[in-house]
């Protein structure tokens, strides 16, 4: 996870599209009893994750057993997976920046893959044919035969350093929910296109959306100013289309464990949204 900041189709284009959307994929099911969640990406603590209606877990850190026994009580399952950003620089056909993959961006045309110097993970291109197809052929069945419900999908914001490729989230998102349509649907944060995948996902999670963590200072704070602004006008964004397609808008805040008033001011605020709120500290290792 990573917080960011913030010639058309024809009217009977647009039409066609959405119609043939319908035909090829069933309608998405809001029905989901969902009233509390957690993010967690350290290892056991079965019981107490078995808790929470919903989780979003790292693959790695859990077994298909393990998570057939987080979800016997009914707990939904999501699992990770990034399809903005991969942690190592993976090779690929070689035929991209640097003899890497093809997927990765070099927006600075030095012939080595684009970087995130916050999380040292590299950048995708999300419309790249062979990405796509290793997310659609291989990564999310991979995740579902370990037994997910759904998938956690994140770094949609690499969309707001590269314009270009919206329409490759896009395009990435629906073909998704084309070939899996029974599974559940999680992405974070990506305002810049969340309108236009609205109709394809089951839940938006807005992390950071009343705290942050300050790598500079070392601290969690509260946003303020034109920070506090664009995240008020997000969450009233996210109110109408949750309203419209009847998806779930999660909230994931960061706070120390022991800071009860900023925690209840938290999940005051969040409430007030009619948002599901959950706070943890930075690296998600812990459950409250």
């Amino acid at each position: 996870m990573g917080l960011m900041m913030p010639s058309g189709l024809s009217k009977i284009g647009k039409i066609s599209e959405l119609a043939l959307f319908f035909l090829l994929v069933p309608a998405i099911s809001h029905s989901h009893n969902i009233s509390n969640f957690a993010v967690y990406y350290g290892k056991d603590s079965i019981a107490r994750l078995s808790q929470y209606d919903l989780v979003i877990l790292q693959s790695y850190n859990f077994t298909p057993q393990e998570i057939k026994e987080i979800k016997k009580k009914g707990t939904k399952v999501l699992l990770y997976l990034s399809i903005g950003e991969t942690p190592v620089l993976e090779k690929g056909r070689g035929n991209g920046p640097g003899g890497y993959a093809g997927w990765y961006l070099d927006k600075n045309g030095d012939d080595f893959p684009d970087k995130s110097l916050t999380w040292n993970t590299y950048y995708v291109n999300p419309g790249n044919k062979e990405w796509r197809k290793k997310i659609l052929e291989e990564k999310i069945p991979a995740l579902l035969q370990k037994g997910a419900d759904g998938v956690f999908l994140d770094n949609l914001d690499t969309v707001d350093i590269y314009p270009t490729i919206k329409q490759g989230f896009i395009t990435l998102i629906r073909e998704i929910r084309r070939k899996f349509p029974q599974i559940f649907i999680v992405v974070n944060r990506g305002f810049t296109i969340v309108e236009e995948i609205a109709p394809y996902i089951d839940g938006v999670l807005f992390e950071c959306f009343t705290t942050h963590y300050d790598f500079l200072t070392k601290s969690y704070k509260i946003w303020e100013g034109e920070d506090l602004k664009w995240a008020e006008e997000v969450g009233r964004l996210l109110q109408k289309l949750k309203d419209k397609y009847g998806f779930i808008v999660f909230t994931l805040d960061y706070a120390l464990k022991e800071d009860k008033a900023l925690r209840d001011y938290i999940l005051q605020r969040a409430r007030k949204f009619g948002f599901i709120p959950y706070i943890s500290t930075l690296h998600l290792l812990e459950i409250p």
